[in-house]
């Protein structure tokens, strides 16, 4: 019998309800929202408890409402039409559960601090300034942080000392006297004195810290003193965080359903029968809007925005005595680019080149998969001029042509799962792979182990291809083997096994630091092995957030060689003081991390991204310190360009860092689009699209050395590239697809 569309319209409400699970679902999710709105807004610490049980009831009974018709009315219609079953849906519902208490976590929310109580006592001590013509104490006003009046009637004062008058408390004649006020606060207070030539001295106590105030002033003013709530007690995170992140869910199931299920994105994509051909021409259109905007960026900014890590690569460059402290590879890469024309700026044009043409193949892909071609042009624009993206093109450093690299081989790998494995037959996918392998793994040093954990995962998971993930294997580390060997030797490049001896101890230091920092027991031998390297009392130089300061302070980097000698030693002293004292190891490893996993930055943590400011003088500095003395600078060959672009980026950067370059947010962003298109079609094998991002953020997670943009751009380059590719290029499963059409 043929489906029709009634079969798949929404049943009768009184239906959906005579089910116990669907009215306990939504009494449990309004009980979430109203104890997080209670917790949130302290509706206990600021109204009488009946009040605030019957506002409590009223919300729980509101928010129960407003889950019922979300959950049945909205979401769990478009997913029985798309042939989910309830199972499914409530096993969806459990694991976005889990991500919203995670996310909870990462963004982080802000836990609000419970109302405690508060201990203020003014005495007017009788004292005075020498210049003083009086002992008196005029209090204007207390008031809370939105400026509120608190009555002078809640103050008690021991004795009658304090008289009102023209609405001010005032103490002329006994001494001393005192006023006392307490209440429950979490918010600042802000108390008002008058100060002129009849004023003495008061004594503030706040929460038994002493303030001793001189309101002696020539001419009559006032003088304001703000104090901030020092007994406060957070509102039991390991409960708050798990409330928001079930709302969190709820909102995250409302947008999958949107992102899913929306008939918008349908309009967006052309019939399958309309589907164009192959055609090549088009990738050069493609090419050209990202390019020409980069080219402009590049002759603005020429020869390029340059760092220390440039400069060294760059002498190496001009001398012919190349090593591999930086990757030699990129070293050489650019010694042939220069070989046309002896500049930095030739480089920057070649990675902006290489990634235009990499972007149009990816869109063009997209254009046969059916997505309109206005479409494509918008996020073609938007790549375009994505701050993040336009900047890092200009940067001189290895980390870009790595991120290129990266993107090629996430993009092949998106074809593996796109032909469910299908395109490993082809000989010529298991070449372009190997290659694409083996530049991310010459462009950095760490790149190899990500490419054999990531072949090691697809391996698994389409283990019928083993053999042809054999065969990616092999030709990856016979190239890079090829380039390693051979052509290292016949440039004379030294492989500075040192290098990686060294790297380890650099790592491990500043968690050593940490420990001598938080006074950590040390034995006698580990004390005398630490000072061996620097003196533990003041050479350490122990930042939270970065191993620079340790690994390459002077006094360290002298015992370089006994560090590296002894690195295994430095691993010991390691492991002890982690058992000793395994909080501070982890506290630290969450500082140095953050920028990878959480949305907003720590306070105090710093976050690195391009060399371009401007200097005292107003003038645009594009270069770090150049030791080498190369003689390199600024040489715009736009210069009218030059003040308004960097004034629009440097705009940018100072309201909207946290939403334009925060690489977590990236992150999230992209696995809650690949989890759109698995949802979309319907197929898990999908998901498997965020596994690389995933592993590689992983692989920083252990290794970052400090919060620099550049370590994680690759997976913030996917991110933004692949974009269009998760929210348009699929279709829906076929049943809603023929509701969806209907709809339109």
């Amino acid at each position: 019998m043929d489906t029709t569309l009634n079969d798949y319209k929404l049943a009768a409400p009184t239906a959906l309800m005579k089910k116990w699970h669907w009215v306990l679902t939504a009494l449990f999710l309004g009980a979430d929202a109203a104890l997080c709105y209670s917790w949130t807004f302290s509706i206990f610490a600021r109204h009488s408890i009946w009040k605030a049980l019957f506002m409590v009831l009223y919300l729980w009974g509101l928010f129960s409402l407003l889950a019922y018709y979300l959950l049945y009315r909205v979401t769990y219609p478009r997913f029985r039409e798309g042939g989910y079953s309830i199972r499914q849906f409530y096993g969806l519902l459990a694991g976005l559960a889990g991500c919203g208490v995670f996310l909870a976590v990462v963004i982080p929310v802000h836990v609000p601090q419970q109302p405690a109580r508060q201990h203020l006592e003014i005495i007017a001590t009788g004292n005075r300034n020498e210049q003083a013509q009086g002992r008196e104490v005029r209090l204007v006003g207390l008031y809370g942080s939105d400026g509120t009046a608190i009555g002078f009637g809640q103050f008690r004062s021991d004795s009658a000392s304090w008289a009102e008058q023209d609405n001010q408390l005032i103490a002329k004649d006994h001494f001393p006297a005192n006023l006392l006020w307490e209440a429950d606060l979490n918010e600042p207070i802000r108390l008002m004195f008058i100060a002129h030539p009849w004023s003495g001295i008061v004594r503030v106590v706040w929460n038994g810290q002493t303030h001793e105030i001189d309101l002696y002033s020539q001419q009559p003013t006032t003088k304001e003193v703000v104090f901030k709530p020092s007994i406060t007690r957070p509102a039991f995170e390991i409960y708050y965080y798990p409330v928001v992140g079930i709302l969190i869910a709820v909102i995250l199931l409302v947008l999958l359903t949107f992102f899913v299920f929306s008939p918008v994105f349908q309009r967006l994509q052309v019939p399958p029968e309309e589907k164009p051909g192959a055609n090549r021409r088009f990738i050069i259109f493609f090419m050209l809007v990202p390019l020409s905007v980069w080219v402009v960026f590049a002759l603005t900014y020429w020869p390029g925005l340059m760092g220390s890590d440039f400069f060294d690569q760059w002498r190496q460059l001009i001398s012919g005595q190349i090593n591999d402290a930086h990757p030699a590879f990129h070293t050489l890469l650019m010694w042939l680019i220069t070989r046309i024309y002896l500049s930095p700026g030739l480089v920057v044009i070649a990675q902006s080149l290489a990634l235009a043409l990499l972007v149009a193949v990816i869109f063009n892909h997209l254009r046969q998969k059916g997505i309109r071609l206005w479409v494509l042009w918008v996020f073609l624009i938007l790549v375009a001029f994505w701050p993040a993206i336009a900047m890092m093109n200009l940067s001189v450093v290895k980390d870009v042509p790595y991120a290129i690299a990266f993107l090629w081989f996430y993009w092949l790998i998106v074809k593996i799962v796109e032909s469910n494995g299908e395109i490993l037959r082809s000989r010529q996918a298991i070449i372009l792979l190997a290659i694409a392998g083996a530049l991310v793994s010459l462009f950095r040093h760490n790149g190899l182990p990500f490419v054999v954990i990531t072949l090691v995962g697809f391996t698994i998971m389409y283990w019928r291809y083993f053999k042809s993930f054999f065969a990616v294997f092999v030709l990856t580390i016979l190239t890079i083997n090829l380039v390693r060997g051979p052509l290292y030797s016949a440039f004379h490049i030294p492989r500075l096994e040192t290098v990686e001896k060294y790297g380890l101890s650099s790592f491990l230091l500043p968690y050593i630091a940490a420990h001598l920092d938080a006074d950590t027991p040390l034995a006698p031998d580990e004390e005398a092995f630490l000072n061996r390297i620097a003196d533990i009392e003041d050479d350490w130089r122990y930042d939270p957030f970065t191993t620079v300061p340790v690994a390459f302070n002077p006094s360290i980097h002298q015992n370089r060689r006994f560090v590296i000698e002894y690195s295994n030693r430095v691993v010991d002293v390691f492991v002890k003081l982690t058992l000793r004292n395994p909080r501070v190891t982890i506290n630290h490893w969450l500082n140095m991390t953050n920028m990878i996993w959480r949305v907003y930055p720590l306070p105090n943590s710093p976050f690195y991204t391009v060399l371009l400011r401007f200097d005292g003088e107003g003038r645009v500095i594009t270069y770090d310190v150049d030791p080498y003395h190369t003689g390199l600078t600024l040489d715009s060959k736009l210069p009218f360009l030059l003040n308004p672009l960097t004034g629009w980026y440097l705009g940018w950067m100072d309201r909207y860092i946290v939403y334009f370059w925060r690489p977590a947010l990236y992150l999230y962003l992209f696995i809650f689009f690949v989890c759109v298109r698995a949802l979309r079609c319907k197929n898990g094998r999908w998901l498997l699209l965020a596994l690389p991002a995933v592993l590689h953020s992983a692989m920083w997670l252990l290794l970052i050395p400090s919060p620099d943009f550049r370590y994680t751009y690759p997976v913030y380059l996917v991110a933004i590239v692949l974009l269009p590719y998760c929210l348009f290029g699929s279709t829906a499963p076929q049943r809603l697809t023929e509701l969806i059409a209907h709809r339109i």
